[in-house]
């Protein structure tokens, strides 16, 4: 039992469990009670159940202080909120009790405590549970989504990972961007995203907002219209990305292709050729 305890404490005092707090206090109520059943079930046909009590007020401790932790309150304000009593085989119990309603079903309801340390007789070992398979994780479930979760694209969806959510809180740091704030809010180091917007990030760049529109739109980051810069040149605007093919006010008079033909002695037949080329590489 000493080993069992260990989980729950530091230099044999109960603390919290750090790796649970990004849990909800639903589950971290359910899963205490779980590990706590599970152990008292094994000996439930041992003379001395009762020494289990020392276990059960270890556990109850370390479960106030890890809702304590995430909640960011105190350990007293704890049993205040989610303080229960209720009676099992005619003898009433106190515990913890938390509470998730739902709408137009019967409220989800995890409780700690309620655990009779007797002795049964006629109780049955099953050493060989059912197995049970888990099923996909959270991870999992968002990459076969195949969806950016910053602009909504499905283009080379990838992984971004960062080392530490600890990385995004620096202190002088200018405002977060937008997909360190989704970070922060989910509290996962990994996000799904695009291709796209996995260059924005290293880049430093911003990150395209939610759009709709076809794929070559979204890479060409605008849904409307397309931008095409030719050669050092002012930026010309395109138009919507169709498979018509381009016009000749791409080559207007005072555009770059047009200084270039007169300028290098091109004729303006075959610069149309060329950059009409170049803009169909573009779609």
């Amino acid at each position: 039992m000493r080993k069992k305890c260990q989980k729950y404490q530091k230099q044999n005092k109960p603390v919290h469990r750090k790796e649970l707090t990004n849990n909800t206090a639903y589950s971290i109520v359910a899963q205490y009670q779980s590990e706590f059943r599970g152990f008292a079930a094994y000996y439930q046909l041992a003379n001395d159940l009762h020494r289990l009590n020392s276990l059960k007020w270890i556990m109850e401790q370390s479960l106030a202080k890890t809702l304590a932790t995430k909640l960011k309150v105190t350990v007293k304000k704890v049993h205040k909120k989610f303080g229960a009593t209720w009676t099992v085989d005619g003898k009433r119990y106190k515990g913890l009790q938390v509470t998730v309603p739902r709408e137009g079903k019967d409220p989800l309801i995890a409780k700690w405590g309620g655990i009779p340390l007797k002795k049964r007789l006629q109780a049955v070992l099953n050493d060989q549970p059912p197995l049970i398979w888990p099923s996909r994780s959270e991870l999992e479930k968002r990459l076969l989504a195949d969806t950016c979760e910053l602009c909504g694209s499905t283009d080379r969806v990838e992984v971004y990972h960062i080392r530490a959510l600890k990385d995004l809180e620096r202190k002088g740091r200018q405002e977060k961007p937008r997909w360190a704030k989704v970070m922060s809010a989910r509290k996962r180091k990994t996000l799904v995203v695009c291709w796209s917007c996995h260059r924005n990030i290293h880049a430093g760049r911003p990150v395209m907002k939610p759009q709709t529109g076809s794929v070559c739109e979204r890479r060409a980051g605008c849904a409307e219209s397309a931008h095409v810069r030719f050669g050092k040149g002012r930026m010309e605007t395109c138009r919507k990305a169709t498979r018509q093919p381009p016009t000749s006010q791409h080559l207007a008079k005072g555009s770059r292709p047009y200084r270039r033909a007169y300028g290098n002695g091109y004729s303006i037949e075959r610069t149309k050729r060329f950059w009409t080329d170049r803009l169909y590489s573009l779609w």
